[in-house]
This record gives C-alpha cells, sequence and structure tokens, in this order.
C-alpha cells in the first residue's frame, strides 16, 4: 500500500538548500460532525420530522464539535497560520453534502475567532445583528457523485467491479453466513422490505446507534447483545468496502484511498519544488503562500485514506469508521535542512492529537518525523483514465500541470504489508504489485 510521503522522497534533495527547521504547510482531513441519520427503517418510531432539519443533517451538537476542533487547531497552529483570514494562506474543500458544508462553516469560526471589524466583518454600525466576531471564510466544493477526491464511493466502474469479487470471496461468504441468523432476525423486526444483509446492515446500524446518542425512544429488541452483534458484523462490512480481506485487494485500496493521498503527496512535492526553484510562476506564487489546505469529509474519506497508510485497524482501535469530528493532519517540516512530513490524529471531540506515523507501514517506528519511508520512483505510477472533470477541482491541485485532469490518479503501492484485525495475520500481498493502467 501507499504511505505518508510516498511522492516525497523526490523532495529530501530539492529542500537542501532551504535554510532553518519550520512547518511549510499542514493538510487536515476530518469527518463532519454529529449528525442525524440518513434513513431509517419502517417499524422505527423516530421517523424523519423527529429530526429538526430532516435526515442526514448537522445536528447543533456535531456544530458544536467542530467550533471545538477549529478552536484546537488554531492552538496547535497559532504560530504559524495568521489569526486572520488571509485568502492566500487557506484553501477549504468540501463534499458537496450540506453536513460536511455546515462542518467547515462551525470549523473555521471557531479556528478565527479574532477578525478585525471592517476588514474581516462589517461594523456592527452598519449592520447591527452581525454575529459578534464572525468571518466568513470561502468554502470549496464539487459534484458530489464524481468527487473522486473526498468521496471514497464516488462513480467508479473498476471499483464496482472488485467489490462484486469480494463479494463472492469465502472471507466475505464465511461472514454473511456466520451471521445469517442475526440478519434474519432483523429483517423481521425492522420490517424491512429488502432483508437485511452484510451490505446494508449499516442502514438498521446507523439509526440506532445515533439514536442512542440522542437518548431517543429505542425498540424493545435493541438490547446489548443484539448492540455488539451488529457492531462486529458492521466492522466486518466496513472493512470489506476498502478491500482489507484475505487475501487484500490492493487494487481496491488504491482506489478508494489512493486519489486523496495522491492529491496530498502532489501538493507537497509542489510546495518544495516551489521554493527551491524560487519560481516567479503564478503556481508558485500562490503556493509558496498556502499554509492551510482543509477537507471537509466522511468517515469513509478517512478511512480510505489510512488504508493506504497500511494502519486503519490500529488508528481506529475500537473498530469501524472514525467517530464524529476525527479528523487527521500531515504536516509537511523542513528539520535541519531535509522535508520530513509527521501525520496526526484526533480520534473524537473533545479528544486531543496524537502522533500516528511511526503507524504508517514501511516506515520508521521510532519517530514521529519521517524522511525515508520506502520510497520508490515516483514515474512509476500508471494514471488512471478519468473523465475530463474528475480531477480538475482547482488551481492549487492542478500546479505544474497545465490543469490536465489526466495527470492525477491514485497512488500504486510498493512494499507494504497490510493488518487484518480478524485474526488473519500481516500480508505482503502488495508487494511489488503491478497495475495496469486503471479504467474507471
Amino acid at each position: 500500500m501507499a504511505r505518508c510521503i510516498i511522492q516525497v522522497g523526490v523532495l529530501f534533495a530539492l529542500i537542501a538548500q532551504a535554510a532553518g527547521d519550520n512547518l511549510l504547510l499542514v493538510q487536515a482531513i476530518w469527518r463532519h460532525g454529529d449528525r442525524s441519520p440518513t434513513t431509517t427503517f419502517p417499524t422505527d418510531v423516530n421517523t424523519e420530522d423527529k429530526w429538526p432539519q430532516g435526515w442526514g443533517q448537522l445536528t447543533t451538537l456535531g456544530m458544536q464539535q467542530h467550533y471545538a476542533l477549529g478552536s484546537r487547531l488554531r492552538t496547535m497552529y497559532g504560530d504559524f497560520i495568521s489569526s486572520t483570514y488571509k485568502a492566500e494562506e487557506i484553501y477549504v474543500r468540501s463534499t458537496d453534502i450540506d453536513r460536511t458544508l455546515m462542518s467547515a462553516m462551525s470549523n473555521l469560526a471557531g479556528f478565527y475567532q479574532n477578525g478585525t471589524v471592517d476588514v474581516d466583518f462589517p461594523d456592527t454600525t452598519n449592520v447591527p445583528n452581525w454575529p459578534a466576531s464572525w468571518s466568513p471564510i470561502p468554502v470549496h466544493t464539487v459534484d458530489y457523485e464524481t468527487d473522486l477526491i473526498g468521496y471514497p464511493f464516488a462513480e467508479c466502474a473498476r471499483a464496482d467491479q472488485l467489490y462484486e469479487e469480494i463479494q463472492q470471496s469465502p472471507s466475505y461468504l464465511n461472514v454473511s453466513a456466520e451471521n445469517q441468523a442475526l440478519f434474519d432476525w432483523l429483517t423481521n423486526v425492522t420490517g424491512v422490505t429488502d432483508p437485511v444483509t452484510l451490505d446494508n446492515l449499516w442502514l438498521v446500524y446507523d439509526a440506532l446507534t445515533i439514536e442512542k446518542i440522542h437518548n431517543m425512544s429505542l425498540p424493545s429488541w435493541y438490547n446489548d447483545t443484539i448492540y455488539n452483534q451488529t457492531v462486529v458484523a458492521n466492522d466486518y462490512a466496513d472493512d470489506f468496502l476498502f478491500g482489507i480481506v484475505q487475501p487484500p485487494v490492493c487494487e481496491l485500496i488504491k482506489l478508494r484511498g489512493g486519489s486523496l493521498l495522491k492529491a496530498i503527496t502532489d501538493r507537497m512535492t509542489a510546495k518544495v519544488t516551489c521554493m527551491h526553484n524560487a519560481s516567479s510562476s503564478s503556481d508558485c506564487t500562490a503556493l509558496n503562500k498556502l499554509k492551510y489546505y482543509v477537507y471537509s469529509a466522511h468517515d469513509v474519506t478517512l478511512a480510505g485514506l489510512l488504508a493506504t497508510f497500511g494502519d486503519k485497524e490500529e488508528v481506529v482501535v475500537e473498530g469501524g469508521l472514525p467517530k464524529y469530528a476525527a479528523a487527521i493532519v500531515l504536516e509537511l517540516w523542513n528539520v535541519s535542512n531535509v522535508a520530513q512530513v509527521r501525520i496526526m490524529y484526533h480520534p473524537e471531540f473533545n479528544e486531543s492529537f496524537y502522533p500516528i506515523t511511526n503507524l504508517t507501514k514501511g516506515c520508521n517506528l521510532t519517530s514521529d518525523y519521517y524522511n525515508s519511508c520506502n520510497k520508490y520512483n515516483v514515474n512509476n505510477y500508471h494514471p488512471a483514465k478519468y473523465d475530463n472533470n474528475d480531477y480538475y477541482y482547482d488551481n492549487y491541485d492542478d500546479t505544474f500541470n497545465n490543469h490536465n485532469a489526466f495527470s492525477h490518479h491514485p497512488a500504486k503501492y510498493g512494499n507494504d504489508v497490510i493488518f487484518n484485525k480478524y485474526n488473519y495475520t500481516y500480508y505482503n500481498n502488495c508487494n511489488n504489485h503491478q497495475f495496469d493502467s486503471d479504467i474507471i
């Protein structure tokens, strides 16, 4: 699988002429905050009208979670990113879903709390009801169904084909058979038209988990035994979706998270290349000023990225998918004239960030910073074939490619292992895995 600095290997020689130890770039990927269920089952008494904004919407708790995360990020990077909004320093991208857009806005309200009157927001004498010290920050987005960066399950025929193959694998069939009695029972008590399976179990699990968080009425049949059984089965289902099976489906792991990883590492490479070349091009002028790039996305977005690192099962220690307001931060540093990367993780609301770089497969296990993860020639990457608009997302992402959508592609995997928590083992099946050009 890919790793934190697959393409950063080319940076080590480039940065040698840049003096000092300093932070160069922060890239954050977070999950939205607490939300209402996206739907529920027929016998559920908690219908859509019980939720103020309907299905799948950010709740006030979710707003609170992201305001707190924004405040925490401000504390972490207050000496690096200006305390007031500077357009050239930050770029925020969200998936085109209400809850991720609103989470970004809530987060940025916590991140920028010290705006200047008549610079960042109007004087209250002119706009008496303007929210105190609130600075509006732009949040960019692209079409959800073709967002191959922010949404791992965007339209991709090859990924669909690989997942269909997983559904016929011994691992998948065994898990389904082991849980068939649970599925049959849930089908009966929930009143669903289509029988509950490993593929749609999430519908029941998601609705009941959220209702429990909000202290809503739960069905009499929903007890700890049923809860624990659905958690275990749903954890399996999540791993299957990302190709974490026995043996691992390396190409599917690549397709789920490699696009995001590639965008992140491309931006690091471009940042250091611009510094080294002292270019005055418009692209480099923008990149030299850029300090903070954000993706506001989903639990599956974070899970897909962690899967490319090879550490999803170790980072998300409770299994399943990252929790509300979970976040991954990748820092690009110049340390003693060497480009180094640190990866930080925020597990959930009101918890602190901690380094997870040492969990990334193929890298040094004793350091929070990496400059020597198993590197290989970036020219060996195989570009994917996309529709013309799939990877055209903004000027920063398109640096050095003349806005050619076809130059963006999921990362290729090198010498790695995948760990599966279900008593399988470590696998080297992805070692030197060769992929033909992907057709998506």
